[in-house]
């Protein structure tokens, strides 16, 4: 067993270090958000705090992250999303196991964010609902389903955007602005920074499962996309277009990279991820690429009345 590893019940051993045989385990089912490379990222980032899972039945693991804002400590089963291999009964059973008096962290809240084309039961546990598109059947994706894409995406090609797909952590600045412009400009909420897309750019440059593509114009960063492969699933992470330069199909270019990059990497989907429920314009930008959109929920608990105080402040 890992650091501080108790067993919580006849199910599940809880670790706050990655036990015996865990790395190569989500490297046998290319389970990024598995990986204690991607739980590096969030503590180096965002000073989280991984507890590592393990189903002794199943022998599979999953990862809660434990984030502090101010006074409050929030756990996320699967971030950004839950990965496939984790169903209702997986879930349930680790919120049992961080409620049990021998659980090796103090949570006031835990979240979960269960995409809906993984995880198709219902949870009973509060919910908040946001549209959530993906591309299901990759290998039977073509461009020229859609006509509009692919004039779309001509226009794209024939622009002298240059794509660079090993930027570096120099671009981490960048792409930080690029984002930071992007929430402003969609009155969101910050939730990453500098040292996150630092940390995000330096995995990109040693997993095969993350790639951070940027298009550059005249040699400079006017936009950027970023995804990772979680066993089956290509995730598109983040991106974010220079608004001077829209117009030159940014956004299209990057997010052609990346469905490539999903097909060659063996994916069976590629989930465009979750879009802000007022942002109509951005779901049908992924439902064009053949995005079929359902409701994703974000389930919570709360613990205690810290928690529900910290819901509230979530929702």
């Amino acid at each position: 067993m890992g650091e501080g590893a108790r067993s919580v019940s006849s199910e599940l051993e809880l670790s706050t270090a990655p036990p015996p045989g865990w790395e190569a385990w989500a490297e046998g089912g290319r389970l990024l958000f598995q990986a204690p490379a991607w739980q590096r990222v969030l503590t180096a980032a965002f000073a989280a705090r991984p507890v590592y899972c393990w189903h002794l039945a199943r022998q599979q693991g999953a990862v809660v992250t434990l984030f502090r804002r101010g006074p409050f400590r929030v756990a996320y089963l699967g971030f950004p999303v839950i990965s496939e291999h984790v169903d209702r009964a997986w879930i349930e059973a680790v919120v049992a196991a961080l409620r049990a008096p021998r659980s090796p962290i103090r949570v006031d809240l835990v979240r979960v964010p269960a995409s809906a084309f993984v995880v198709e039961e219902r949870l009973a546990m509060a919910a908040a609902l946001t549209p959530e598109t993906a591309i299901e059947n990759l290998s039977a994706w073509s461009p020229h389903a859609n006509p509009k894409l692919e004039r779309d995406l001509r226009k794209a090609r024939h622009s002298r955007l240059e794509v660079d797909a090993r930027p570096g952590t120099a671009a981490a600045a960048s792409l930080y602005a690029l984002y930071r412009e992007t929430i402003r400009r969609r009155g969101g909420r910050l939730r990453y920074n500098l040292a996150y897309f630092r940390e995000l750019l330096a995995l990109s440059g040693e997993s095969p499962r993350l790639r951070c593509f940027v298009a550059r114009l005249d040699g400079a960063i006017v936009g950027f996309a970023a995804a990772a492969l979680d066993g089956a699933t290509a995730c598109y992470l983040h991106a974010a277009t220079d608004t001077h330069h829209r117009h030159l199909g940014v956004s299209d270019r990057l997010l052609e990279e990346i469905v490539e990059w999903a097909l060659e990497s063996g994916a069976v989907r590629c989930n465009l991820m979750s879009s802000p429920p007022a942002s109509q314009s951005l779901v049908r930008f992924k439902e064009k690429w053949g995005g079929s959109t359902r409701l994703m929920p974000t389930y919570w608990t709360a613990f205690d009345l810290r928690g529900r105080l910290l819901a509230r402040l979530l929702a």
